[in-house]
């Protein structure tokens, strides 16, 4: 498999989008901004000397995102997760460019051939904390801090272990869940895998629009949301509270018939999931 899946986060609205290209992606490297590089067992941090204080951040961010993703997916083998990416490269970067500025952080996963096994080669780019302008805040309306960058890299990461755990301990491609699925469940591990500040409060905020919104996820025919980003965040939350992260994790490694028989496992019906979903909103404090 040689398609490279570029995820592009527009961090600062909170809208994800996703595009699928062949080959290496359009731009190049500056290799002016990524001319000093921390290594470790699982990845490298790649960063100009000017940003260095920023890197050194990113280096204890990352380790423990690692040990609080092998935490949350303890059920499976979380060594062969870790073996079966071949390359995750970070970049932080000094000066903003069209894969990370103030609104914008980019994942780039592709599969390579290694040893005879298809593995994931990835690359995510930030720009550096202290070059976003001051006063920059995210759609939540918290201002964008140390709290924001972990949780945005916990979210970028988390996508090659969903990605993982689906194709190899399940049986599906993570890609054909609907996109609140994927976006929520990319968020929920970046926000919940992170500071106590984002498990807490900026969880919280996302619940609250949609308690003060109900509109914003649809349950009258389905399941359709205003905003895959931040509604999606709620109803896995919903998912995570009511019917529990075992469960969660059954779905994530159904061998059989996909997310639909996966889903249909840990929720029975479409109404008997909406009808505990509007139970559950309902019941969300003021």
């Amino acid at each position: 498999m040689s398609a490279r899946i570029a995820m592009l986060l527009i961090m600062g609205l909170g809208i994800v989008g996703c595009k699928t290209s062949t080959g290496t992606p359009a731009t190049t490297l500056d290799t002016e901004q990524t001319q000093s590089t921390i290594t470790r067992e699982h990845y490298k941090i790649h960063f100009a000397p000017a940003v260095a204080e920023d890197a050194r951040a990113m280096d204890g961010f990352m380790a423990q995102a690692i040990t609080n993703l092998q935490v949350y997916f303890r059920r499976v083998d979380t060594a062969a997760i870790l073996a079966d990416i071949a390359e995750c490269d970070i970049y932080v970067y000094e000066e903003p460019n069209d894969r990370a500025n103030e609104g914008t952080a980019t994942l780039f996963t592709e599969f390579v051939r290694v040893d005879g096994r298809d593995k994931i080669k990835a690359s995510i780019h930030f720009l550096a904390l202290s070059k976003h302008p001051p006063g920059s805040s995210t759609g939540a309306g918290e201002p964008k801090d140390a709290n924001y960058i972990f949780k945005t890299l916990i979210h970028e990461y988390a996508t090659i272990w969903l990605q993982l755990v689906t194709s190899r301990v399940g049986q599906w491609d993570l890609y054909e869940a609907p996109s609140w699925f994927v976006q929520g469940y990319q968020e929920y591990l970046g926000l919940t895998l992170a500071a106590e500040h984002s498990r807490t409060t900026t969880l919280n905020l996302y619940k609250q629009m949609v308690r003060e919104q109900p509109s914003r996820i649809d349950t009258s025919f389905g399941i359709s949301v205003r905003d895959p980003y931040y509604d999606g965040t709620v109803l896995l939350a919903f998912m995570h509270e009511v019917y529990g992260q075992e469960r969660l994790l059954d779905l994530l490694s159904t061998r059989q018939g996909g997310f639909r028989a996966g889903i249909r496992a840990v929720a029975g019906s479409v109404d008997s999931f909406t009808e505990r979903f509007e139970t559950w909103r309902n019941n969300l404090p003021r």
